[in-house]
Order: C-alpha cells, then structure tokens, then sequence
C-alpha cells in the first residue's frame, strides 16, 4: 500500500507493507472468486469495493462466510503404482545420507531392527499442500524434518501398517522424511503426494503445539483431521476485553472428542463427550488475553474431518446458566422469571447462581422441574450461606419434588448445582423478593453496517452510529444508555446516558466511536449498546472493519495532550543561544539523558 505525506511542499512516499493488506483490492478479489457467500460477506465486499479497500483473504472470498462450502469430504490419497518406484540405497541412518526419493515421489525400502532410514525429496512451483504416507509393519515412526530442523511433525496412524502425515504446507526446494523402526523387520514403501492448493479454512500441519497453533478467527469457520488418538490440533485466538464468546465444535460421528480452552494466565475450560458424535458448544464469558483451543480424540482417529467455530456475541446478552459459573466469585444472577434453566458438569464444573440479600428471614421453594444424568435433587443441589468467607450448607426443610430452606437475612446466599446433567428448577420466595428485570418491552438497534474506517491513519476518526430505542407500549419510559467495544484502544460514548421515550415513538441518540491514528487491519471491532429502565434492558450490536485505504472516518489532528501543554519554541535550548546560569556539577551524569535522536 502506497501512502503519501505532504508537508512544508516536500513529499515524501512510502511503500508500506502490513499484515491485513493486500496486493488487490475487495474489487478485483470478489471477482476472482466464485460460490455464493452469505449477506454478511457479500455485503463487506461490496462496500469494501466501493472504497477501493483492501481486505485479507479470509474476508475477499465470500465462500469464507458460507459454511456449505467447507472442505468436509472425508481425507483420501490418491493410489500410487510402486511397481515403478525406486529403491531405498543404504547406508541411509543419517541426513547426509539421506535416499532421493526421485521424480515419481514413491520409493520402496526394507526395514531392519535398530535401523533408521532418512529420504530427501524435492518440491517445484507455487507452494500446495502435501501428504506423506508410509506403510509397513516394519515402520513405527513418519517424521517430517523442516529445513533448517524448525519444526519435527510427526505422522498420525491410520491403522497398524499405515503412518501420514496430512497437509504439509510446503514450498519449492528440499525435504527431509525419517523412518524409525518397529520392533518388527519388514518392507515398506513411502509416498509424497501432492494435494494441490489449500483452502484456508483447512488446518496445516504441524499445530500441535501452542508455538505452531493456527488462527482462529471469529466468524470464520475452520475444518480440522483428527487421524489418529494422538493428534492434538491447536487454534489461538485474542480478546481485547471481556467477551461473550461461542465456540462450538462439529465432531466426526465415529470418535469422542475432547476440547480444551485456556488463556496464557488463568484457568482453563474442557469438555470431554460422552458419547462419539457428540459435538461441543462453549458458551462463555471470558477476560481479556491469548487464548489456546485444543482439539482432540479421547479413543481414536477419524477420517471424517471435525468442523470448528468461533463468535462474537452480544456481552449484554448471556444466558442464566452463563459460564464461566463454577464458584461464588463467578456466580450468575438469578433470571426475571425465577427459573434456573441449564447444564451443569459438561466441562467438569460446577454451576453458582447468587440469591439476594434479605432484609428478614424468608423461606424459599424449589420445585425441581427436571434434572437429567446423574443429577438428583437432594445430591446435586445445595443452598449455601457464605457469611464469615466459608460454606455453609443450609438444610432442607423436606426434600421431596419441592425442597424448602429457610434462608437468614442479611447474609450472601448462594445456590450450587454438582454432577453432570441438565436442570429446570422453578424458585419462589415468602414473603416475595423485588421483581428482577428482564428481557424489556422496548428494542434497541444499530445500522447493521458493514462499517468500514482506515487502517494505518495518520488521523484520529471519528465513526457516528444512531442508536436507536423504540417504545411499543403505552406509557413513556426513561432508558439509560451505555456502550461498549471488543477492543480496548476504541472507545464509545453515547450522546445522551439518559433519554425518554413517548409511547408509541422512536429515539435516536447519535453514538460516536473514536480510534487513535495508526490502528492496524484487523478482524471486525465489536460495538455493542444496552438500554436500561427498572422494568428490563436490550441491546444490540454491530461489527466495525479497520481496512487498509479504505475512506476516513471523519479524520481528526491527534492530539491526546491539551492544548496547554503542546509545547512551542523551546527557549533553554542550547541552538537558540541558551545558557545555564550556573556551573552543573553533574553535567556528566545529565549528558546521560541526550541520545543525539530525540528532539
């Protein structure tokens, strides 16, 4: 990308190379493209398009928000006649020696005990996917060596004779294959096949380490291989702020699967199917950090690939049974309705759900719904007083399909859930507890967007969103505003924290985002706004794309200083004839602070 700066009648020109800016523009993309995207990304195309913006891969293909196009065919490697293939040529046990395996990429080896054989191979043209495959019983372990031994990725097992390692990524030049030994002698063949080119929705091999983990990006859909019990595939993600996060996971229908969430610091979420086929859905609220999602088999591998996803949701929008719940520090409110609906044990946890403070002893009911798996209702639920910063298990008053406990005023009361299944528990209270707001009568909503602002900017911008609240009903009501972005340099600002809306009108009340200059291309921002009133809150959201030369938003001289301290001439300075008044004992030590660089 090409920028230009103008100043005192000199200019000056830049190439600048980023990470988010292509070599083409959303124009000329969209048109290489082909199969039907979905409104979302056709629509950022089309407006990316018409700003002669640059947008990444992942978001100039529209098949990349069309699920129906993902790469789910099972993984299958072409045959391959070894009746023409050479011979390994021995001593091969070491990389110096190492057997070309030749133009037809196929070679046949015998393999003894305590042998190590070692092959180099050699690739030509644009880089592609690779698969490489060696069969025999004599063969225990496939590894690729990358150059300049960067990386070791070690085969998955198809069954006992058959070792692959699945989609190498590989440019033209030499490649290293090392065959270790089984405790059995015997021939074998080896095979590099090409794959021909990626789609970038597919994982690459190796990410079986955090250090090799492949992007996960929200929105965006990525198709994984899970060959043998022994792969792990990992996938990073970042979250700016606190995010409502979902992330759900397709399993091949022939193994249990088992995921893993972590953040570099703080605790970790898994979940582990109990049943093969059955998929995961992680809906969470997680901190700010990087972010490690692991998936792997617990029992076997598949040729069926596995189907990953990650969203941004509505942070003002979370389910009663929001995770993460598993103690009192993290216990969720109790629902307008009084019903406490979810699943409890799927990650190992336990689920705490916080009661009000009383103002005097009142009894409370708990009419068990229904519960599932290993749940009961005397076992799995509990009422706990942690007054003194200790649990204390209050006791039921009976414990049939209705349980009943008296809970003491004043004190913090909590319920928690244990064992796995899922629940639908009905509370009431005597004497009754203030109402709890819900989901409101009124609606609120943001341009659906896409909105595009300048990635790189020399210039502050400036982004207005309306928002805009609608009353329905038959009585004003008085709603506060407040707003909230997925990154942590943005901010938002309502013009109004409070306005009041007539029955049967519309409000809208100008939004406005600001970014400091310089903000990278990136995936979308998150907007997102709530309005409340003592009868229920709604919120909505809206995405934001900082895209290389897309139009300013409203650009704006930065200047986080004010005015009072931007400095003008600087009249102690030596060039402008400035002289200390008095000898510095300690110029020596004062020279420490001049660099000969900053002004």
């Amino acid at each position: 990308m090409k920028k230009t700066w103008r100043h005192a009648g000199l200019a000056i020109a830049l190439l600048v190379s980023t990470e988010g800016c292509g070599d083409k523009k959303a124009g000329d993309q969209a048109g290489a493209t082909s199969g039907g995207g979905s409104a979302a990304g056709a629509s950022l195309i089309v407006a990316a398009g018409q700003q002669g913006a640059f947008l990444p891969p992942e978001l100039a293909d529209p098949r990349f928000a069309d699920e129906s196009t993902l790469p789910m065919a099972p993984f299958q490697m072409p045959a391959t006649d070894f009746s023409t293939a050479g011979a390994e040529t021995e001593p091969n046990n070491t990389r110096l020696t190492a057997t070309p395996i030749g133009q037809g990429l196929a070679i046949r080896g015998e393999m003894t005990a305590g042998d190590v054989d070692h092959f180099v191979f050699e690739t030509r043209g644009e880089p592609q996917l690779w698969a490489v495959e060696a069969v025999g019983k004599g063969v225990r372990g496939l590894i690729y060596n990358a150059p300049g031994d960067a990386q070791r990725t070690e085969a998955q097992q198809l069954d006992s004779t058959k070792l692959v390692i699945p989609n190498l990524f590989l440019s033209a030049g030499k490649h290293s294959i090392e065959l270790q030994p089984s405790y059995t002698p015997g021939p074998y063949t080896l095979r590099a096949v090409p794959m021909g080119k990626p789609d970038l929705r597919m994982e690459r091999e190796p990410n079986d380490q955090e250090a090799y983990s492949e992007s996960l990006r929200a929105g965006i859909p990525r198709v994984g291989f899970l060959l043998d019990r022994k792969d792990r595939d990992g996938y990073s993600f970042a979250l700016r702020e606190p995010a409502h996060v979902l992330l759900q996971v397709t399993s091949p229908p022939d193994i249990s699967l088992m995921v893993t969430v972590s953040r570099t610091i703080g605790p970790s979420y898994s979940f582990s199917a109990t049943s093969k086929g059955e998929g995961v859905r992680m809906d969470v609220m997680l901190p700010p950090g990087d972010y490690l999602a692991v998936v792997a088999s617990n029992d076997k591998g598949s040729l069926t690939p596995y189907k990953l996803r990650l969203d941004l949701l509505n942070p003002f929008a979370t389910p009663a049974d929001r995770e993460p719940n598993n103690d009192h520090t993290e216990a969720a409110p109790l629902p307008s309705d009084l019903v406490l609906r979810g699943s409890v044990g799927e990650y190992g946890d336990k689920d705490w759900y916080k009661l009000p403070t009383l103002a005097s002893e009142t009894s409370m009911r708990i009419q068990v719904l229904g519960v599932t798996g290993s749940m009961t209702p005397r076992g799995s639920i509990q009422v706990i007083n942690r007054t003194g910063d200790r649990d204390q298990i209050l006791n039921w008053a009976n414990a049939d399909s209705i349980l009943e406990v008296k809970l003491p005023a004043n004190a913090p009361l909590f319920i928690q859930l244990t064992h796995r299944g899922d629940y639908q528990l009905k509370l009431s209270f005597n004497p009754g507890i203030p109402p709890i707001a819900g989901k409101a009568a009124f609606t609120v909503s943001l341009p659906s967007g896409p909105h595009l602002v300048e990635a790189f900017s020399i210039s502050a911008q400036r982004l207005p969103l309306p928002v805009t609240v609608h009353n329905p009903g038959n009585q004003p009501i008085q709603v506060a505003l407040e707003a909230v972005t997925s990154h942590s340099v943005w901010n938002v600002t309502p013009a109004q924290q409070t306005v009041t809306v007539d029955p049967g009108k519309r409000v809208t009340v100008p939004l406005q985002l600001n970014l400091p200059p310089d903000e990278g291309a990136r995936d979308a921002v998150q907007i997102a706004v709530r309005a409340s009133s003592p009868a229920g809150t709604a919120s909505a959201t809206t995405n934001v794309y900082a895209l290389c030369a897309a139009t300013p938003a409203n650009p704006q001289a930065y200047s986080p200083l004010p005015g009072q301290m931007l400095g003008g001439l600087n009249l102690a300075s030596a060039s402008l004839g400035a002289r200390p008044v008095a000898v510095d004992i300690k110029l020596s030590r004062e020279k420490m602070l001049y660099d000969g660089l900053t002004p």
